[in-house]
């Protein structure tokens, strides 16, 4: 608006001297060079006669522009011409975050009940840490997916999988020790039958056990200058007794830490084969926790079978777990299960089994393919077929089967899947009873369709 007034002045001015530009045509230059001319010609012509009017009109002109041009009077900042557009600055201001709805759960060790402080909490992507008392909130909203399930893990402690409900249900949680083990040296009878056996070849059998059992992520080995400090302890006040005997194993007084003891033995039958057997002690209570034994046709097989002793014995203390559905839910024809597994015996396999109620024979669904945290899936169990008169009640039973009887299962299941008349289910607690495949406690479904 400025630049219109000052113009306009020079437009009055130009009027005012009596040019008149009709010719825009002109030169521009030529035009500024005759109009300043005639302006100052004007300007000698006016202080010669004394125009007073034409005076106030020109000096109120310029004054209103250079006001206007300085001062912006009446301008609006920040607007342009509307043939350019209109700029117009918008803030958009985000509106709070809605509040978290979490639960306060609290981790105490199992025995000292003291608080574990540097546990990992992973509920989905969200991960957390206890304070100093041990407590964590734990957000319930990252929950609300199917198969959400909270993981807590700590390098000493065994790790623990939460459903939404066990956390609403239990405010308190419990964390166990990794066992502490050590795989004492194997004995054999000094009777002449195993010369073959080196000192140099029973180093690698305990080695070759020692491995495997540290592939359970449960199980931790004892540093193996504190584990020879215990066997030559135990040499020492053997006597005429076995290293594993209670009374032998009291008399030490200092494990170093460890929690358990693997003592193996190995013998020569008569028939010629070579039986290894392995017991599991507790240190603690000097009580034998379970004794396995393989057997093998010559000494070449013998690393093979330490292994598989290994695997046989970590099986004592597996755990597997069924984590949802709950039990009790209702159902169709089949359902997702998950859950998880705990000291994971790597040559055995995790199978599911429906089992009706009344019945005592099992239908094994197909294997459990689990993960390296132990966490397992099983996508589509079948409840009963179409024959099934509903309502049913079934239960669902992970099973633990090690090589002798996993073949097994497999040409079960292919027999059933070419004839549908094979169905007729298989006796599982005969060879949990021979110690062939555990069974263990799952969930109570019933179906209503």
């Amino acid at each position: 608006m400025g630049w219109v007034f000052l113009i306009l002045a020079v437009i009055t001015i130009l009027l005012a001297v009596g040019y008149y530009p009709l010719n825009f045509c002109q030169v521009f230059v030529d035009f500024c060079r005759e109009a300043i001319a005639r302006f100052f010609a004007f300007v000698a012509d006016f202080l010669e006669r004394g125009n007073p009017l034409v005076f106030l009109i020109i000096a109120f002109m310029v004054f209103l522009a250079i006001s206007i041009y300085t001062f912006k009077i009446g301008a609006t900042p920040d607007r342009k011409d509307q043939n350019e557009g209109t700029k117009v600055t918008v803030t958009i201001v985000d509106p709070p975050p809605p509040p978290v709805a979490t639960i306060s759960v609290q981790l105490l060790e199992e025995i000292t009940k003291k608080p574990i402080k540097h546990a990992q909490i992973k509920t989905g992507q969200h991960i957390a840490h206890p304070n100093s008392m041990g407590v964590v909130e734990i957000p319930v909203d990252d929950m609300v997916l199917p198969g959400a399930v909270v993981k807590i893990t700590e390098p000493n402690y065994v790790t623990i999988f939460l459903t939404k409900e066990s956390i609403v249900k239990n405010k308190i949680f419990y964390c166990r020790k990794k066992h502490r083990l050590i795989v004492v040296d194997w004995e054999y009878p000094a009777n002449g039958l195993l010369k073959e056996l080196t000192k140099s070849k029973l180093r690698s059998l305990r080695s070759g056990m020692e491995s495997h059992f540290s592939s359970c992520q449960e199980l931790i080995l004892l540093a193996e200058g504190d584990r020879n400090k215990i066997v030559e302890e135990l040499y020492k006040i053997q006597a005429n007794r076995s290293l594993y005997d209670p009374e032998t194993i009291t008399e030490v007084g200092n494990f170093w830490g460890a929690t358990h003891g693997v003592f193996g033995e190995i013998r020569k039958l008569s028939s010629g084969k070579i039986e290894l057997k392995g017991y599991l002690v507790d240190l603690a209570t000097a009580k034998m926790l379970t004794s396995q034994s393989v057997v093998v046709p010559t000494l070449a097989l013998i690393d093979d079978a330490s292994t598989y002793l290994a695997d046989l014995l970590i099986s004592h203390f597996t755990e597997i777990k069924v984590l949802q559905p709950p039990s009790g839910v209702q159902c169709g024809s089949s359902l997702c299960v998950d859950g998880y597994i705990l000291f994971r015996p790597l040559l055995s396999r995790v199978w599911l089994s429906v089992l009706p109620e009344g019945h005592h024979l099992h239908y094994p669904q197909l294997p459990i393919t689990v993960e390296k945290d132990g966490r397992w899936t099983a996508p589509s169990v079948s409840v009963g077929d179409d024959r099934i008169k509903v309502p049913a009640v079934f239960h669902i039973k992970p099973i633990l089967a090690d090589m002798r009887v996993d073949k097994e299962i497999e040409d079960y299941l292919k027999k059933v899947k070419t004839d549908k008349g094979a169905s007729a289910g298989m006796d599982l607690t005969e060879w949990e009873r021979q110690r062939k495949c555990r069974i263990y406690e799952g969930i109570q479904v019933r179906r209503s369709q």
